[in-house]
C-alpha cells in the first residue's frame, strides 16, 4: 500500500465568493453557453493548486489547463511550482505551437480617395 491520505476542507460559505471591491471584472462573453459548434471556437481555462506534505514541509504544484468546449478535451496544460504569469504564457505558447492556430488579422487599407475598408489576411503564431 502507498498509504496516501488526503485532507479536504470546506468553507462555510462555499469555495467562491464575490469580492467586496474587485479590481478587475471580466466581461461575460459566454452568457452561460458552455458549448461550441467547432473546435477552437471557445476555450475555458483554470488553475488548480495541488498541495502535499513531507513532514512539516509543504510542497505545491499548479496545473493550468485549457478545455475546448466543442469536444471537452484538454488542448493544453502546464504544471509548474509557481502560480505566475509564466504559467499562463507557457500554456498559451505551448498550445499555439501544438495546433498552429490560424488567426484572422484585420488591417485597414487607407487611401486618400476612398474610405478605410478593413481587409483580412492570414496570420500565424510563430513556429
Amino acid at each position: 500500500m502507498l498509504h496516501i491520505q488526503s485532507t479536504v476542507k470546506f468553507r462555510k460559505q462555499g469555495c467562491t465568493r464575490n469580492a467586496s471591491d474587485p479590481q478587475v471584472t471580466a466581461q461575460n462573453r459566454l452568457h452561460r453557453e458552455f458549448w461550441a459548434g467547432h473546435p477552437n471556437e471557445k476555450w475555458l481555462t483554470d488553475v488548480t493548486e495541488f498541495k502535499w506534505y513531507e513532514g512539516p514541509i509543504i510542497h505545491k504544484l499548479y496545473l493550468s489547463a485549457i478545455l475546448d468546449l466543442c469536444d471537452r478535451r484538454i488542448v493544453s496544460y502546464v504544471i509548474r511550482d509557481r502560480n505566475d504569469n509564466k504559467l499562463v504564457l507557457t500554456r498559451l505558447i505551448k498550445l499555439f505551437w501544438k495546433i498552429r492556430m490560424h488567426i484572422r488579422c484585420s488591417t485597414a487599407t487607407v487611401d486618400s480617395s476612398t474610405p478605410a475598408e478593413p481587409s483580412t489576411r492570414n496570420c500565424w503564431m510563430p513556429g
